[in-house]
């Protein structure tokens, strides 16, 4: 007779680290709680002793460590390499999984869809700072989205990547997007906002803007790797950000309003600090790349960074560190 304890669990959970950061406990330990069990793997590159982390917190799990930093699609196709569990979601190491996060991927993917999508939660709603980066990064993830969220930070059949390959390991950012975009319609993520994943934001005004100035750079870099476009990080981006990271704020939860209005007048500075990140990073680049066409079918113009007001404030923060010393695995929560 088979050993109950040794069933394999319907859904393996890859948590993907680099540096073996102390927050990792936290990710974990919040798929310790999910009902019903989940497989899980921790993936951990770029150096730090994550086995030794575990073990100084009494945790018992298997580990995949690489000396060498990886990009995210690797890490994700080590932990699918590692698990055995016919679904196989992905939780970075600064987020959390929301009670009942496994459940109710499990209760979708029952009901037949290969690849469901999640919402996500700021970690810190009473700190504006944190709902600023909030809406500026996931306004289409809000779990008050119920028809039209971006179904990201999917759960998929193990089946899709035996049939339409893994990962790409050279991309820095955009993994999940190009993997998506191979699918069927049929397989590709539903969005589910019931499935909630916490995000960790920063919670001050040069955390924010240092986070979101790596983040343009890297965004910048990623359309053009992987669509060859250029992205626009003008005045007119920079409103459009800004305007809708200020308009979705209406889908947040009424107890939450207090802190959101707070959040509003700040969004443009993240934003600014973002498309800062992104003109300058591409301001660096051979002339070829900044005559590429411009993201959104517009004719290529010369690349030049954007100027608001609130430029200033985040280019005084921004600047004191090069775009890369804030920037940590792009990991999709």
């Amino acid at each position: 007779m088979d050993d109950p304890a040794s069933a394999i669990p319907e859904l393996a959970v890859v948590v993907l680290a680099l540096g073996a950061p102390p927050e990792t406990i936290r990710a974990i330990r919040s798929l310790l709680r999910q009902q019903p069990p989940v497989e899980i793997v921790v993936v951990n590159s770029g150096g730090g002793d994550m086995a030794a982390l575990l073990s100084a917190n009494q945790l018992d799990l298997p580990v995949v460590e690489r000396a060498g930093r990886v990009y995210v699609g690797a890490a994700r196709n080590l932990g699918i390499a590692a698990t055995r569990a016919r679904y196989v979601a992905f939780l970075a190491s600064d987020c959390e999984a929301s009670p009942n996060w496994a459940r109710n991927r499990l209760e979708t993917h029952r009901r037949g869809y290969a690849a469901v999508g999640s919402s996500v939660v700021n970690s810190h709603r009473r700190n504006p700072f944190a709902w600023a980066s909030h809406l500026t990064l996931w306004p289409w993830r809000q779990p008050g989205l119920k028809k039209r969220g971006l179904p990201f930070g999917a759960s998929y059949d193990r089946q899709l990547f035996e049939t339409y390959g893994t990962f790409r390991e050279d991309l820095r950012v955009a993994e999940d997007t190009e993997f998506n975009a191979r699918l069927p319609e049929d397989k590709k993520p539903v969005w589910q906002p019931k499935v909630r994943t916490v995000h960790a934001n920063p919670t001050n005004p040069v955390a924010l803007v240092r986070d979101h100035f790596a983040r343009g750079t890297r965004a910048a870099r990623s359309t053009v790797e992987l669509h060859g476009l250029r992205m626009d990080c003008g005045p007119k981006a920079w409103w459009r950000k800004s305007s809708v990271s200020i308009r979705m704020a209406r889908h947040t939860h009424p107890r939450d309003q207090a802190y959101v209005r707070l959040a509003k007048p700040i969004i443009p500075v993240a934003t600014a600090a973002y498309c800062l990140g992104a003109a300058l990073w591409l301001m660096r680049q051979p002339a070829a790349t900044r005559a590429l066409p411009l993201a959104g079918g517009s004719t290529a113009a010369p690349v030049t960074p954007v100027a608001p007001k609130a430029m200033a404030a985040a280019s005084a923060i921004a600047l004191q560190a090069g775009p890369e010393e804030s920037a940590s695995a792009e990991q999709t929560p």
